[in-house]
């Protein structure tokens, strides 16, 4: 902790606590004497969810540390990018290194460290090592001799979605479209009633891919394939069968109240999701972010021909003593039509940090559950204004005399 910067009267204070500690254990029934441990942290102690994490920050500090040195060697996208040592996901950790004999040796060098220090002892039966394709054969059985950990040919899966990516999206996330199916045919339609399927679509088959919709823009054909497999379920389809579906899947997407089902349009959903992505609160970019809604775009946009530093943030437009408006800056920067909207917007606290505003909702706060409802009923809407034109051109000419009488 002293390392981390904490100050030495803190440090004495939560080491008190640490050392001076006792417990006692119930042995048959009945509690035992009270010891203090000489083992220092437990689990278990109040302080233990706050103490364990700066232990564990403790490996990640050193690898950043010997990356920073050039102790180890990690890798770069490309050349204008930063050196990518190390990436924590929860209790797990990826370290990236170039395939060398001193990297490898280093990296154990800086787990022994730790060990030491810790007092703990690292478990190698946990750790595997995955190699580029492109590694030579023998060049991987060396240096996984000196890591003295096995070698994998693939990571598996993290949180249900494969590690290993490859170069094709489709093939990556065919695994949703294949559990949807697994899970369809499972069912026996012919032992649940028709309100059982609708609880099995809506709660079970189209709950599968909402993780990777979180994170993933999942593309139009996928999204299809899984409602033509929801839609010939609902209909009592089998696989070589041909049955009319009496509503399309679109219509059946519709609310109660409008006398559908309410089955979600999964590509509505997935942007709703992807929606929250972009609530991340950063300084508000002058040329690209949208933060003037009196202008139809959202932004100011620059007099034509005129290259502006899309980087520039708001707050440079902005007086630091007053927090008032540079209207001289901006009359060089924008129109003056664009000046005057910006101009009417009231300059917020300095101190607190920006943030995006959802205009659909009282508090400014973005919902899935509303972005997907103003997203679904925009389709929809569309939807029907095509099928409006298409009945208009269909019947715009009179039928025949004697079809009209």
């Amino acid at each position: 902790m002293l390392k981390m910067g904490f100050d030495r009267n803190w440090v004495n204070l939560v080491m008190n606590y640490v050392t001076t500690v006792e417990f006692s254990v119930l042995i048959n029934g009945h509690q035992g004497e009270r010891f203090k441990s000489t083992r220092g942290l437990r689990r278990g102690d109040p302080l233990s969810p706050y103490l364990f994490p700066l232990v564990s920050e403790v490996p990640s500090l050193l690898i950043r540390y010997a990356s920073d040195v050039g102790f180890v060697e990690g890798i770069r996208i490309n050349v204008i990018r930063p050196c990518l040592s190390h990436l924590l996901f929860a209790y797990d950790t990826l370290i990236f290194l170039k395939a060398t004999r001193n990297n490898c040796q280093n990296i154990v060098n800086l787990l022994n460290a730790y060990c030491h220090a810790s007092v703990q002892e690292v478990s190698l039966q946990k750790f595997v090592v995955y190699f580029n394709v492109n590694t030579p054969v023998e060049v991987c059985q060396d240096l996984c001799s000196i890591l003295n950990m096995p070698q994998v040919e693939d990571l598996g899966k993290y949180l249900g979605i494969s590690t290993d990516w490859g170069s094709s999206k489709k093939e990556a996330m065919a695994y949703v479209k294949d559990r949807v199916f697994r899970k369809i045919r499972g069912w026996k339609q012919q032992f649940i009633s028709q309100a059982g399927w609708e609880v099995l679509i809506k709660v079970v088959a189209q709950a599968v891919p909402v993780y990777p919709m979180n994170i993933f823009k999942f593309s139009n054909t996928l999204c299809n394939e899984i409602d033509v497999a929801l839609a010939r379920f609902w209909w009592g389809q089998q696989e070589k069968e041909r049955i009319i579906h009496w509503i399309s899947w679109e219509d059946m997407g519709y609310s109660k109240c409008e006398g559908a089902m309410g089955f979600r349009n999964l590509k509505e959903f997935n942007v709703a999701l992807l929606a929250k992505q972009f609530m991340s609160g950063n300084q508000i970019k002058f040329w690209v972010d949208k933060w003037v809604p009196s202008i139809d775009c959202g932004y100011p946009k620059p007099p034509n021909g005129v290259e502006v530093d899309r980087e520039m943030h708001v707050a440079s437009v902005i007086h630091l003593v007053g927090g008032s408006w540079d209207l001289e800056s901006m009359h060089n920067l924008i129109s003056e039509e664009d000046c005057m909207e910006v101009s009417n917007i009231q300059v917020g606290d300095s101190k607190r940090e920006d943030r995006l505003i959802w205009l659909a909702d009282r508090n400014g706060a973005y919902t899935v559950k509303l972005g997907y409802r103003i997203g679904n009923e925009a389709a929809n809407y569309v939807a029907r204004f095509r099928g409006m034109e298409m009945s208009d051109s269909t019947w715009v000419d009179r039928p025949p005399s004697s079809l009209a009488s």
